[in-house]
């Protein structure tokens, strides 16, 4: 965490390795009670573990901050079953403290409630299936759904904005689809009944 990112100030704080941040990546947000959530791969699991991690606020960081939070890199599913969460590049929060999710190998975006407590996913946007497709835009997308989503945001009225790929002409590429020009959707709220999961379609 830097006081100054311009002017050569030294960081006033930081998570893990001062001198060393690969183990975190893709993302990092705050939500509306100053808790910071960061993307990371966690090096110290055997395998390598994906994670969203979260930070209770703090008069300061160090490398011995040990996260308050961890959702793991499947998650559950409001209704049932699970979702796996990878390749996160985006991350953002809602007024209520809900979490965007951008799972950019499976071209797309989820939401997680109650993340600090029980974190399950609520709402999909792209891809409906659980399926990881490194990044493609096969054929089990529609034109009018989500390629290589990266990064989000989340405004006070709650829209998601979602910086993402248009698909490659198709005079360009056969199958798999690949990612074409960039472009930015937005979504307005979606709010599901409990135990369910909205499955939203793309702007």
């Amino acid at each position: 965490i830097y006081n100054a990112l311009s002017n050569g100030k030294s960081p006033d704080g930081c998570l893990g390795s001062c001198t060393d941040l690969t183990t975190v990546y893709g993302a990092a947000t705050v939500d509306s009670s100053g808790r910071l959530w960061v993307a990371r791969m966690n090096k110290q699991s055997t395998p390598w573990v994906r994670e969203i991690v979260g930070f209770n606020p703090v008069t300061a960081f160090t490398s011995t901050t040990a996260p308050s939070f961890i959702i793991p890199s499947t998650v559950n599913r409001a209704d049932s079953g699970t979702i796996p969460i990878d390749q996160v590049e985006g991350l953002a929060s809602t007024t209520d403290g809900r979490l965007w999710v951008t799972n950019r190998g499976a071209s797309r975006v989820v939401r997680i409630s109650n993340p600090t407590t029980n974190p399950v996913v609520d709402a999909v946007i792209g891809a409906p299936s659980n399926l990881l497709n490194n990044g493609y835009c096969d054929s089990f997308f529609t034109m009018t759904g989500l390629c290589w989503p990266s990064g989000i945001g989340v405004d006070k009225f709650n829209n998601l904005y979602v910086a993402d790929h248009s698909y490659a002409p198709l005079d360009e590429v056969t199958t798999p689809r690949k990612p074409g020009n960039y472009r930015m959707l937005m979504f307005a709220p979606v709010n599901p009944t409990a135990g369910t999961v909205v499955f939203a379609p793309a702007a």
